[in-house]
């Protein structure tokens, strides 16, 4: 049982999008607020994707190249974490995290979703390209993220004294 976690991205195309269901919507902590995530579900090709919605966020000309990409990523990372408590009647066994853009779900599920997450809960992490590895300022993604200060260091998130998503993910 495949199921895919997306952003719903404006670039979508309209025949898809007329043929997702609402499932509801929820609020993904982030920084000092709490941002709204509507879940919507699409049945394409014998597999259920799931489209995580907030329009300041996904709805813009590409899916990133921005200068707010780090915080763009970080609501996707937690919206991923907190939509897993809203999925009717589904649990995933393995979590697959696609490059740096989601490559903090681990990291987040061991530090601040461990009620939310199910116990034994497995990580796959694909780098696609290493040239590309969410860097950013350690304060920035602490005000974002909430993650106790005591991971921001070499052995968890910083490399090269930033904060480094996809570090995060391997590690």
């Amino acid at each position: 049982d495949v199921r895919v976690v997306l952003p719903k991205l404006a670039q979508i195309p309209e025949k898809y999008m007329k043929d997702m269901q609402y499932l509801g919507n929820f609020n993904v902590p982030l920084g000092w607020r709490n941002c709204y995530c509507g879940l919507f579900e699409l049945r394409y090709n014998g597999v259920i994707w799931y489209f995580l919605d907030n329009e300041y966020y996904f709805d813009r000309q590409m899916p990133y190249g921005y200068y707010d990409d780090c915080e763009r990523m970080a609501f996707f990372a937690k919206a991923i974490c907190e939509c897993c408590a809203h999925l009717p009647d589904f649990f995933p066994d393995v979590l697959h995290c696609n490059d740096w853009h989601t490559a903090m779900i681990p990291m987040l599920a061991k530090t601040q979703y461990q009620g939310a997450m199910q116990s034994g809960l497995k990580f796959l992490l694909t780098i696609h390209n290493i040239a590309f590895q969410g860097k950013f300022g350690m304060d920035y993604v602490q005000d974002l993220l909430g993650v106790d200060w005591k991971y921001y260091t070499s052995e968890f998130l910083e490399l090269n004294g930033c904060a480094n998503f996809l570090k995060a993910g391997c590690v």
